[in-house]
């Protein structure tokens, strides 16, 4: 009997000393927050959703006796997988995809053969059966050698692009496309992870979406799109109205070849380009409008480099 005593003494003992040291723990969670957003799958096993969201986890340690105790307060940004019947809207799943110590500029980007894509804020291509991701930076360099130092880093954190800056995006005629550093555009495929070049699909094209249960989410950024007036220069001509040296991309030639007086002094940097330097003819053209300047027979530099984001 004493010796019963003495072990419930012990233990009761141990369990005080435990409430004294980690009693005033604390744990708090911010509401999980949707990132982009939602896709849906209907097959064999029924309709589900699929979303991912972010959520702020707040932990404060205590440790010490109530007169002498220090706390050390640990924060971290969670992503997780949901999966959601979609007949009783009821969860079925919740995967922990990523633990991060700062909140950077997530989101979701869309389905493509069962791999959900994302920003996180590095390109993720996330398996929906299993909540593994497949592909990443790591695996889609090693997949394809010749673009190893080419896939754009995330933004600082707390810097936020809008979305026509990032050069991640989905579409659900072209699926994943990366805009590497070298401001070439690539395609990855979902399942083999090859880089091919994407070439965008006309405005008028009645191809099928990628992916049926493609989706295309949009949500604000901080960031603003920016411009600088340094195109070009005139260069006098006697006997002329003089020529026009300056730089054009490859789209910017062709709408300015249909469209003879297209170039405006603005260049767009909110998408970065090649641009080559080019030289044509500036004439006069009268219409009912009045007067406007063209710009005919542009011809390349011979030595002049190509420029990424020139101006």
């Amino acid at each position: 009997m004493k010796k019963a005593f003495l072990i419930l003494s012990f233990i009761v003992g141990i369990a005080l000393f435990a409430w004294g040291l980690f009693g005033k723990n604390s744990l708090s969670l911010a509401p999980p927050e949707i990132l982009g957003g939602v896709v849906r799958v209907d097959d064999d096993k029924g309709s589900r959703l699929y979303y991912l969201t972010g959520q702020w986890e707040k932990r404060v340690i205590r440790v010490g006796r109530t007169l002498n105790s220090s706390a050390k307060t640990l924060s971290w940004y969670n992503v997780d997988l949901w999966e959601i019947d979609g007949t009783t809207a009821q969860p079925l799943t919740r995967r922990r995809i990523k633990r991060e110590k700062v909140n950077s500029d997530m989101k979701a980007l869309g389905l493509e053969q069962g791999i959900l894509w994302a920003r996180i804020p590095e390109l993720a291509g996330i398996r929906l059966s299993d909540g593994k991701i497949v592909a990443d930076k790591a695996t889609i360099e090693a997949k394809n050698p010749s673009i190893a130092t080419l896939i754009p880093k995330p933004p600082q954190s707390a810097f936020f692009l809008t979305e026509q800056q990032q050069p991640l995006k989905f579409d659900e005629k072209g699926g994943m496309t990366v805009r590497l550093d070298d401001a070439r555009v690539v395609r990855i495929d979902p399942l083999t992870l090859e880089a091919t070049r994407f070439t965008p699909p006309a405005s008028d094209s009645k191809a099928p979406p990628a992916d049926p249960s493609g989706s295309k989410v949009v949500s604000p950024a901080n960031g603003m799109d920016w411009y600088a007036m340094v195109r070009g220069m005139m260069i006098e001509k006697p006997g002329s109205l003089g020529d026009w040296m300056g730089l054009l991309a490859e789209d910017e030639l062709a709408k300015t070849k249909e469209q003879k007086s297209y170039i405006t002094h603005q260049m767009d940097f909110t998408t970065p380009r090649r641009h080559r330097l080019y030289r044509g003819e500036l004439r006069h053209n009268d219409t009912f409008m009045g007067r406007s300047v063209e710009y005919h027979d542009l011809q390349p530099l011979p030595d002049a480099p190509e420029f990424l984001m020139g101006g």
